[in-house]
């Protein structure tokens, strides 16, 4: 006996989302130079000048990721996608490098 039709196709259905994501080849990227802050996750590019950034935020989540948020002099708050988060010290001592401040919060429930 076989598998009935409709049950393969919902089964290969749920790949789908995972072969579009293999063909588009997203790229992802964070760099930090004399210019700014930029990046590029899954929801597209942004760029922050130094000048504009007043600190960073690094929260530790409960399942020991890190949440990093760029709170601007002025504006709404940017957080980097998750993909995006490098280790923790190394960005911390890139941004003191650059003259911006970091605050590090372990096992925030809300930021």
């Amino acid at each position: 006996m076989g598998a009935a039709p409709w049950v393969v196709a919902l089964l290969g259905m749920a790949t789908l989302p995972l072969v579009w994501d293999i063909a588009r080849n997203p790229q992802q990227w964070l760099r930090l130079d004399h210019r700014g802050l930029a990046w590029q996750g899954l929801g597209g590019q942004q760029h922050i000048a130094l000048a504009e950034i007043d600190h960073v935020r690094l929260d530790r989540r409960f399942d020991f990721s890190m949440r990093i948020t760029i709170v601007p002099k002025a504006g709404p708050r940017l957080r980097l996608p998750p993909g995006l988060a490098p280790p923790a010290d190394a960005l911390q001592s890139a941004l003191q490098a650059h003259g911006i401040s970091c605050q590090r919060h372990p096992f925030s429930l809300f930021s």
